[in-house]
């Protein structure tokens, strides 16, 4: 699976990659930095935000340690909300439950790929070509998932037999952060969605 990723159209030109934290993608993320990427991770539930991983920058033997919630801090870059514009993000994978023959995505749950998403369009952080890539296993033919504001939208789908396209709808509105959703309390918890909410004056 991690080395169909390296079949997508256009791989070779992606610069900096989202690749989510779960443990089935582990060497994906060993891959986008093999092959000379930028890598973005989530903190754990998004508390801190995002880090950045250089290529090139790492021993190979610590790779596998490096790329995981546990070696991040000591082998990335941790982000401020601020530093997120501009970065051009232009590719995003992330396991999910499921993925209707629409592009339709089912995510774990929690709402933190869809939610990563909107703070990087939110911040400026999002190429403007930049494509979802959705881990999962499809649905039945024939069945559809509901579909919420909110929900994501995949360009492919990756999974043990390779990728499958899925085209993006015309008119489709950029991903935004739905805030009438979100919890007082969560907001407080993640802290770029604290700080974009709550923005400092400039002095």
């Amino acid at each position: 699976m991690a080395e169909a990723l390296r079949s997508l159209p256009g791989y070779k030109g992606r610069r900096r990659l989202f690749v989510g934290p779960t443990p089935r993608l582990k060497q994906l993320r060993i891959n986008t930095l093999l092959d000379g990427k930028e890598l973005l991770m989530p903190s754990p539930g998004l508390r801190d935000g995002f880090y950045l991983f250089r290529p090139f920058t790492i021993p190979f033997v610590k790779l596998p340690l490096a790329v995981t919630h546990k070696g991040m801090p000591h082998f990335a870059r941790k982000l401020t909300t601020g530093q997120l514009a501009g970065l051009g993000v232009d590719l995003l994978v992330d396991e999910v439950l499921a993925v209707d023959r629409h592009g339709r995505v089912l995510g774990d749950g929690q709402g933190y790929f869809d939610l990563s998403l909107a703070i990087l369009a939110a911040t400026g952080a999002l190429a403007g070509d930049y494509q979802v890539v959705a881990v999962a296993a499809p649905l039945e033919p024939g069945l559809t998932l509901p579909a919420d504001p909110w929900d994501l939208q995949a360009d492919y789908l990756l999974n043990g037999q390779g990728l499958e396209r899925y085209p993006r709808a015309q008119g489709e509105s950029p991903p935004k952060i739905f805030w009438e959703q979100l919890s007082p309390t969560r907001i407080k918890r993640i802290t770029p969605l604290w700080q974009l909410r709550n923005p400092q004056p400039l002095l």
